[in-house]
């Protein structure tokens, strides 16, 4: 890493002169070009005539052109920078996963050693820097990495899970319901309430509690499939361009366009799909590229299914598909919702809207942002809805848009698309 001190900058705002010493520190040759005087933080006139210590940091995250980043805190190399510039090799502070708490390389692992010695020998640097004098930081020799321990088997990690079951089921989990920061998404949960805010993601509280059970090896609350499965069935399915185009560059595809004539009503129970001229097919609906590929590699028991090859093209923008299925009599005690596959991943899908009855249930106008993946998208079917899911018919509806632009580059048009519904038994939950 590498910091500068007296750099006087002037008539430039504070973030401007960050980006130009931050870029100039990291280049060494073109920190001599930067402006002469720093910007007054407090409105004051400034004195020139007093010195102004700024330090700025500015590091180098792969091994690319280290040297010439050490370089510059080399006198003998940069004479010019001489006393106020200085380069600290943070590479030996590194600590590998098996003596850290995450293993998550480009967060340092979440090693607080790594944070702290970065960060004492900044400052130490600095002090050297304003002409004092500091010691480095004692530190011990390394421990040795321990050879890596025999994997347990099936008996000893039931045997250990048999052992803690009681103290979680006991403890943990009255805890966790008793945590008010819990109790009021699982009272509304539990009861069916649509939140103010509904989103495109499914898991909430109710599912971090069965997450602890799960720990424990009890299942009896997991997400399951209800009745048939939508997946192994027949659809209706239509693809169509809108005449309401958009930039192959524009990330968010999914809007409101117009449908072709007479598909007006098209997730309506009584519309026909075949005098319409709908085709039939069977999930998952995809593409890539224009062929029948999959878009990634999970099977259907992780939720989203993206790795299963489509069965049927998803040939145009625009992908609207229908079915009318017989349902089993919703269950008290038990909650249920619609699971729209092939796209639970960071940056893949667009976004969606699911009908049931002929009435919206579930939208969203995104795909998968930062940050977001792994979580089963869809829609809920709350307290409000359940009278449309009674037992016997009900028509589920659901279209969505291909993807073609991902991580800030147009990419072969593609899009993967299941839809199932699914039950969960609710778990204990006190007063709930």
């Amino acid at each position: 890493m590498n910091f500068g001190k007296n750099m006087k900058i002037a008539n430039h705002t504070l973030s401007t002169c960050m980006a130009l010493l931050l870029a100039g520190t990291a280049l060494g040759t073109e920190a001599k070009n930067l402006p002469a005087q720093l910007p007054v933080p407090d409105g004051k006139p400034g004195d020139a005539a007093k010195p102004v210590s700024v330090f700025i940091l500015s590091g180098q995250s792969n091994m690319v052109g280290m040297g010439t980043q050490l370089a510059v805190g080399d006198p003998a190399k940069h004479p010019e920078f001489a006393g106020n510039v200085a380069s600290v090799d943070t590479r030996d502070y590194w600590c590998e996963v098996d003596e850290s708490p995450k293993s998550e390389d480009y967060h340092y692992n979440r090693n607080a050693e790594t944070y702290l010695r970065v960060g004492d020998a900044l400052g130490r640097a600095m002090v050297g820097l304003l002409g004092g004098k500091a010691e480095p930081l004692p530190q011990a020799p390394r421990p040795k990495t321990a050879p890596p321990a025999t994997e347990p088997t099936k008996e000893h990690l039931a045997a250990a899970r048999n052992k803690i079951a009681p103290i979680v089921v006991e403890n943990i989990i009255p805890d966790f319901i008793a945590n008010p920061e819990h109790q009021a998404e699982i009272a509304a949960a539990a009861k069916g309430e649509r939140p103010q805010r509904p989103n495109q993601f499914l898991l909430d509280s109710i599912d971090s509690l069965n997450n602890i059970y799960n720990f424990v090896g009890i299942h009896d609350y997991d997400w399951k499939v209800f009745g048939k499965d939508w997946r192994d069935t027949e659809w209706d399915v239509f693809s169509f361009d809108p005449s309401e185009t958009i930039p192959q560059e524009e990330s968010n595809r999914y809007r409101k366009v117009t449908m072709p004539t007479g598909m007006e009503d098209w997730h309506a129970p009584d519309f026909d799909a075949a005098k319409a001229g709908w085709k039939k097919g069977q999930p998952p609906f995809g593409t890539l590229g224009g062929k029948l590929e999959p878009t990634g590699e999970c099977d259907r028991k992780g939720g989203c299914g993206c790795g299963e090859k489509p069965r049927t093209l998803w040939e145009k923008e625009v992908i609207m598909v229908r079915n009318t299925f017989d349902l089993p009599p919703l269950k008290e005690g038990h909650r249920y919702r619609i699971v729209l596959g092939g796209s639970n991943h960071v940056s893949t899908g667009e976004g969606y809207a699911i009908y049931a009855n002929g009435k919206l249930i579930a939208e969203s106008t995104t795909g998968v942002p930062n940050r977001a993946g792994g979580q089963p998208r869809g829609g809920h079917v709350y307290a409000d809805l359940r009278d449309g899911f009674k037992g016997g018919k009900v028509t589920i509806a659901a279209t969505s848009f291909l993807q073609s632009f991902k991580k800030k580059a147009v990419i072969p048009p593609s899009g993967h698309l299941t839809l199932w519904i699914e039950e969960q038994k609710l778990p204990p939950l006190g007063q709930q």
